[in-house]
């Protein structure tokens, strides 16, 4: 007969491959406190290794572009100085930015008006400051807004515009009539374009043209 301990380690084991499993029931069931605390041990340190484990993917999988960016930007903003590129170069590592992608990655900061750059002398200086992001965004919204606006001013003028084209375009059964002759025509009119085309060859321009 399986003794309770060896028990309450197999359904730990259940329960890491099972995570939805009805471990807590188990466990409040148990017969004896040191069975219980045992198996609360047991599942508390296997947690932690999981935490480990997520831990270590992570650092493996390494940072997203986005999550680079707010790590560049968390260096301008704690230090609020005037940096190298070669130096950014240095920090970045730090804060778990690769030094060959710091380049790319600021220059993307730049290009989005989150960072300034300027050359001074023979040296290229980057800069931002929570003040300058907060006037940056701030600039960047109102954009925003006026093209709203203007996109949605443009959208009324199309609606508007739609409903003049639908004026006496309503159906009825005139217009439906009107619509399956067109039909016909057209279809009748590429039936002779096919039959002409059959025909090309004893066209007189055409012969008069090769000789």
């Amino acid at each position: 007969m399986m003794n309770t301990h060896y028990a309450s380690r197999l359904l730990l084991l259940q329960h890491i491959s099972f995570p939805h499993s009805n471990l807590g029931l188990f466990v409040f069931n148990c017969k004896t406190t040191a069975t219980k605390a045992s198996l609360l041990w047991d599942l508390e340190r296997e947690r932690e290794r999981e935490k480990a484990r997520e831990r270590e993917k992570s650092k493996k999988r390494g940072l997203s572009l986005e999550e680079k960016r707010e790590k560049m930007l968390q260096i301008f903003y704690d230090s609020q100085d005037f940096f190298l590129l070669k130096e950014l170069e240095k920090l970045g590592p730090k804060k778990g930015v690769i030094s060959q992608s710091v380049k790319d990655v600021v220059q993307s900061l730049v290009d989005d008006d989150l960072v300034s750059k300027d050359k001074i002398g023979t040296s290229v200086y980057f800069w931002s400051l929570p003040s300058c992001a907060g006037n940056q965004l701030r600039n960047v919204y109102r954009k925003l807004e006026a093209d709203l606006q203007s996109s949605k001013k443009r959208l009324a003028e199309l609606v508007e515009q739609c409903g003049s084209l639908k004026k006496g375009r309503e159906e009825s059964d005139e217009r439906e009539e009107a619509l399956g002759e067109l039909k016909a025509i057209e279809q009748k009119c590429n039936e002779l374009k096919d039959e002409m085309g059959q025909y090309a060859d004893n066209d007189p321009a055409a012969v008069e043209s090769m000789s």
